[in-house]
């Protein structure tokens, strides 16, 4: 009997030390990370010929009036040189390749971050966007797919 209770001590003992955190908690800090920062241009191109034209343009409208609502674009130029530039490459991906349509299968963007004040300094995100009812829901995914982008620019920046 005391063997049992003995047995059943150390096992809760044994459980409680094995659920603790025993690493030193560390705040993560984005290595890519350009804080107080804002964006001065963005420029958006097709990255293969399948991409119809319009998308790097809408891509590039969407993401700078999102970055504006933010407070994240600079009209007329960055303070004191704090601004960053963005280019984006956008390639659209279709099923058996039909191309030039908004009917594609998904989109891939590089979005490339570039302090033209700091040449050693560059970020680069890549982002995927689904489109699985074709032509139906294209506008949709475009306009997530921008705003993903904003966000992702909006964790380097603030």
């Amino acid at each position: 009997m005391i063997r049992k209770v003995v047995l059943l001590f150390l096992s809760v003992a044994l459980m409680g030390c094995a659920g603790a955190n025993l690493a030193p908690s560390i705040k993560e800090k984005q290595p890519g990370a350009k804080k107080g920062y804002m964006v001065v241009s963005i420029k958006a191109k097709a990255g293969n010929f399948e991409t119809p034209p319009y998308l790097p343009t809408k891509l590039e409208y969407e993401l700078r009036e999102l970055l504006k609502a933010e407070g994240l674009f600079a009209e007329t130029g960055a303070r004191e040189g704090k601004g960053v530039s963005i280019m984006i490459h956008t390639e659209a991906r279709y099923r058996g390749g039909a191309s030039g349509r908004d009917d594609y299968l998904d989109l891939q963007s590089r979005v490339l971050v570039h302090d033209p004040n700091d040449p050693s300094y560059g970020a680069c995100i890549t982002l995927v966007a689904f489109n699985g009812y074709g032509a139906v829901l294209s506008d949709f995914v475009e306009r997530t797919h921008a705003k993903e982008m904003a966000e992702a620019i909006k964790s380097l920046l603030k």
